[in-house]
């Protein structure tokens, strides 16, 4: 069974006295476990697999001079993520996420600072409003009939090519880069690969989404759209949809557990019927359905971590 972990990065920059760190496999003189990671892939594997055999849900990993905390345990993952969430908000510098937004320019991957902050406020007041969402109630309907509505001869080359690009960008982002760990090395050489890949798939990705923000922005300078129609009016910002995923994941595991599938049939039919197709107000007393959902997204994760969290004190 997989499972989510969240990760943190805490950087330790004194030699002062600290109270011990969560257990984790013994680090070399300056380079840490870097060796190891390297001689591990995927690294997500190789936490998980030490975590089991130290039977810890807490698990401390020294890469250069960065101590790398692993977490898969809900509980002490909200001791971080809420109760101490103001030394814990920040993120850590990482060339695919330098790469992939521009230098930081989004909300998610940004250091926490006057950028940072800025842009929580648009997403807060412009993006995750709840105006914002009824106004989008439309898009959201017409999105899921797509995503319902079987598609003759299935994708095309162009829509595989920049499917597969943003996945690729999905997969390496804040992946475990030896130059996130030793800084002195980014630009100079690509230790690990990563670089070359990222690089390629943004091209990719961006030979696609580029002529479609360009000719909205000529749009609005030519006074032809004078009006909000979506949120790529509001916020430009590349990304991919893990919904089918989900719920192709959903679908297997509840075919493999008959039982469930008919719960979740019967709550359809309880609270749907069988003369419509399900609408967004359904939601609210589909409870059953929408606990498959999650737990779906819990052994099925879009990816093995969460993006990480660094400290910002020691």
């Amino acid at each position: 069974m997989s499972i989510f972990l969240f990760s943190m990065l805490t950087r330790f920059t004194s030699r002062k006295l600290r109270p011990s760190l969560p257990p984790g496999p013994t680090p070399l003189p300056y380079i840490g476990s870097i060796i190891s990671m390297l001689q591990n892939k995927p690294t997500f594997r190789w936490i998980h697999k030490m975590m089991d055999e130290m039977n810890t849900k807490i698990l401390c990993i020294r890469l250069g001079s960065v101590h790398v905390i692993a977490v898969s345990d809900p509980k002490i993952a909200l001791e971080f993520l809420k109760d101490t969430n103001g030394i814990f908000s920040s993120r850590p510098d990482s060339m695919s996420a330098y790469l992939t937004i521009g230098g930081y320019l989004d909300t998610a991957h940004a250091p926490m600072g006057g950028h940072w902050k800025k842009m929580k406020k648009i997403l807060s007041l412009e993006i995750l409003s709840v105006a914002r969402h009824k106004w989008l109630l439309d898009k959201r309907d017409e999105e899921h009939d797509n995503i319902l509505r079987k598609q003759d001869g299935g994708p095309g080359d162009e829509e595989i090519e920049h499917v597969d690009s943003l996945l690729t960008i999905l997969g390496y982002n804040h992946a475990f880069c030896v130059t996130d760990y030793f800084p002195w090395l980014r630009w100079i050489t690509d230790f690990d690969g990563h670089e070359k890949i990222i690089r390629k798939a943004i091209l990719t990705a961006r030979k696609y989404q580029d002529p479609l923000i360009d000719e909205r922005i000529q749009q609005w300078k030519d006074g032809v759209r004078t009006k909000q129609d979506d949120l790529l009016d509001d916020l430009m910002l590349a990304s991919s949809d893990n919904v089918s995923n989900n719920i192709e994941w959903a679908m297997a595991e509840m075919l493999n557990e008959p039982t469930i599938l008919d719960k979740a049939v019967h709550e359809l039919n309880f609270v749907v019927g069988k003369d419509r197709l399900v609408q967004e107000s359904d939601l609210q007393n589909l409870n059953y359905i929408k606990a498959c959902v999650k737990e779906a997204f819990r052994l099925h994760p879009v990816a093995p971590f969460n993006i990480p969290h660094v400290t910002t004190i020691d």
